[in-house]
């Protein structure tokens, strides 16, 4: 097989290799797309099947090395900076740019998890088995100490584990469309 009819054959092969790393850069897709035909032009200059390898193992590292080579140098003369970079002590562009009402997603959170809390709390006041493995399992302890304690095995604890997620989670959605958890 001639190179021409290699390059022609692999074509879809350089546009898929180019379509993973188009969201890297979308502003740059045309380049990245010819940069991987340039790279699939490579390596069927570049290809010795006396090597014992496929021609798409080959090429897909060279593509991908092309990309890569593309990419640096975009990043080497690019003259845009971080949001993390530091404009002065302790401050960072990030900083200047936050949104003043960042804090309510924050404040959501607190209050998502103290709900959280109340509920496993209230459901954890009943003394069963269920409940001993979930406190057992909250303390820190791993499913296989918990499983030795208990006295059954680690699967068997990995389903209670599950299933009480599964029902906690249930009671936390019912009371939050009810509207019943209060948070004073």
């Amino acid at each position: 097989m001639t190179r021409e009819e290699l390059f022609i054959d692999y074509t879809n092969l350089a546009y898929k290799i180019a379509n993973k790393y188009v969201g890297v850069y979308p502003n740059e897709r045309e380049d990245i797309y010819q940069v991987a035909l340039m790279g699939l032009w490579k390596a069927t200059e570049h290809f010795d099947e006396n090597r014992g390898y496929a021609f798409s193992t080959f090429a897909t590292r060279v593509i991908t090395n092309e990309i890569f080579i593309y990419f640096r140098h975009l990043k080497k003369n690019s003259n845009t900076k971080s949001i993390y970079t530091p404009i002065a002590d302790n401050l960072c562009v990030e900083d200047v740019l936050k949104d003043e009402n960042d804090y309510i997603e924050e404040v959501e959170e607190c209050i998502d998890l103290i709900r959280v809390k109340e509920i496993v709390d209230k459901e954890l006041e009943q003394k069963t088995m269920n409940t001993k493995i979930i406190q057992l399992l909250m303390s820190g302890y791993t499913q296989g100490e918990v499983a030795k304690i208990i006295g059954v095995t680690q699967p068997h604890i990995s389903r209670i584990k599950a299933k009480e997620e599964k029902r906690l989670q249930q009671i936390y959605n019912n009371q939050m469309k009810r509207g019943a958890i209060n948070v004073s």
